[in-house]
C-alpha cells in the first residue's frame, strides 16, 4: 500500500489520523510517516485496513466509538515539572520539562539535570505511575542530595494524576524526600 493509497483508504473510511492510530494501538507519528510516504506503509497495517473496510458500517461504527470512549486521560506530550524539599530547614526548589511518549519519559531541568525513565498509565484509576533515572552534573546542587564533584544518579519515581496539577511524593531511592508537581503544557506534534 502507497501513502496515496492509505490517505485514500483512511478518507473512504472516514477515520482520522488519531482514530487510526487508536485502531491499530500506533502513535499518531507513526500514522504520520505513513501518509507523508517517509516510511512505507507496513503490510499488516495494509491487511487490517482492507479487513476494516470490508466489514459492515454498523460494525465499523461501533468500533471508531469504542475506540473514542476508551480514549485515555492520559496525554502524551510535554510536562513541566516543579519540585522541592527541605533539606536541614532550607527550602530548596527546582524547575525541569520532561516529556512522555508512548511509555518512555525523558527531559530535564535548569541545573543541567537529566531525567530518563519510563512509565505506565493505569486506566482504571486514572493514574500514571514514572520511573527515572535522575543523572546530575558535577559540582552542581541539587533538590535531590548536595553538590558531589562528580556526574551522579539516582532513581526517582512517582505515581499521579495528569488531569491534576497537585504535588505528590517523589520517592528517591536514596531516601530524600521531595514533592513534585507535573504540569501538562501541550501535546506532542504529529511529527517531528
Amino acid at each position: 500500500m502507497t501513502a496515496a493509497e492509505l490517505r485514500a483508504a483512511v478518507g473512504k473510511l472516514d477515520l482520522s489520523q488519531a482514530q487510526l492510530a487508536r485502531l491499530l494501538d500506533v502513535t499518531p507519528r507513526a500514522i504520520n510517516t505513513w501518509l507523508s510516504g517517509t516510511r512505507p506503509v507496513p503490510g499488516p497495517v495494509a491487511a487490517y485496513l482492507r479487513l476494516f473496510a470490508s466489514t459492515p458500517l454498523a460494525v465499523r461504527l461501533a468500533e471508531v466509538q469504542r475506540i473514542n470512549e476508551s480514549e485515555s486521560t492520559m496525554r502524551d506530550g510535554v510536562y513541566s515539572v516543579s519540585y522541592f524539599s527541605f533539606d536541614s530547614g532550607q527550602l530548596l526548589e527546582g524547575h525541569g520539562v520532561v516529556v512522555f511518549d508512548s511509555g518512555k519519559v525523558y527531559g530535564g531541568d535548569t541545573v543541567g539535570g537529566r531525567y530518563d525513565g519510563d512509565y505506565e498509565y493505569y486506566p482504571a484509576s486514572g493514574k500514571v505511575a514514572v520511573r527515572a533515572a535522575l543523572t546530575f552534573p558535577a559540582n552542581v546542587p541539587a533538590v535531590f542530595g548536595p553538590a558531589l564533584p562528580y556526574e551522579w544518579k539516582v532513581q526517582g519515581s512517582a505515581t499521579f494524576d495528569p488531569t491534576q496539577n497537585t504535588p505528590v511524593a517523589l520517592s528517591i531511592a536514596d531516601g530524600h524526600k521531595v514533592t513534585v508537581t507535573f504540569t501538562f503544557i501541550r501535546e506532542l506534534p504529529d511529527a517531528a
